[in-house]
């Protein structure tokens, strides 16, 4: 009979092999399928603020504008698109409303009875339409016994804060029978800070006091609203943009395009070319 007070062997005094020590589980974050989860997580999450991060952007883009991504992205065009969309409309230029598009404000240039008449939507701060303005001139210049030129504020303050200062210091400018040579003044110097434009003024030899009275009242900024009003109906969505007897050409155009626009238009009432 085994005696059952004889005391049991230690596991010290045990096989090896007879010892079995139990292993700690692995967490679940070092299996396999763990690793793959958080592989796949980590990868959603980073597409996420990705994103995210985009749409922030471009809802930025939207609200607030940026002169350089603007211009940038109509680079190629030499074109100044509203950031803001303030002047899109359908595109087109209905005929019928053209005649309409003369204004008693607007400074023109040429006989009345001129066989093209040329609309120039232009912005004073817009860096194409201050590249534009030399073959702008050209064409004046060249086809003066046959064109009419009608200048058309169009200050887009959205991304050029001083643009409606300036055209407000024109209009002033026009007041006094010397918008042209004061538009040539901004557009040459480019510079459009209060100092400069009564220092065009004073270059333009415009009478000082009525011009600071004038300016400072804005007294034709609702001519510059008109403007804006008839760019926006007709479908102009920026600056520079010509309409030649009724066809619209957007962005910078140069002398040799402009001889082609001419001629064309020219030919189309039968009249030769100066």
């Amino acid at each position: 009979m085994d005696d059952i007070t004889r005391p049991m062997p230690s596991p010290q005094s045990l096989p090896q092999s007879a010892v079995t020590t139990p292993q700690p589980a692995k967490p679940w974050y070092r299996e396999t399928n763990g690793k793959i989860f958080l592989g796949c997580l980590g990868i959603l999450l980073l597409g996420t603020i990705v994103f995210g991060s985009l749409i922030g952007y471009y809802l930025w883009q939207i609200k607030y504008g940026d002169r350089e991504a603007i211009e940038e992205s109509f680079r190629q065009e030499k074109f100044t698109l509203d950031s803001r969309g303030q002047l899109r409309t359908p595109a087109g230029v209905p005929a019928t409303d053209l005649a309409d598009l003369l204004r008693p404000g607007n400074p023109t240039l040429g006989r009345a009875d001129a066989t093209v008449t040329v609309f120039a939507f232009l912005d004073f701060e817009c860096p194409f339409c201050q590249e534009s303005y030399p073959a702008f001139e050209y064409l004046r210049a060249q086809y003066e016994p046959v064109v009419r030129i009608v200048f058309k504020h169009v200050p887009l303050t959205s991304i050029h804060p001083q643009s409606l200062k300036a055209h407000e210091a024109a209009a002033c400018a026009h007041e006094q029978g010397a918008f042209w040579p004061y538009y040539a003044w901004l557009f040459e110097k480019k510079k459009l800070d209060e100092t400069s434009l009564v220092r065009a003024a004073t270059d333009t030899r415009l009478n000082l006091d009525t011009f600071t009275a004038c300016l400072a009242a804005g007294k034709y900024r609702a001519t510059i609203e008109t403007d804006l009003r008839d760019a926006a109906r007709i479908g102009i969505r920026g600056t520079p943009t010509y309409i030649v007897n009724g066809k619209k050409f957007e962005g910078v155009v140069d002398e040799k395009t402009w001889d082609a626009i001419m001629i064309e238009a020219l030919g189309a009432v039968g009249t030769s070319a100066p």
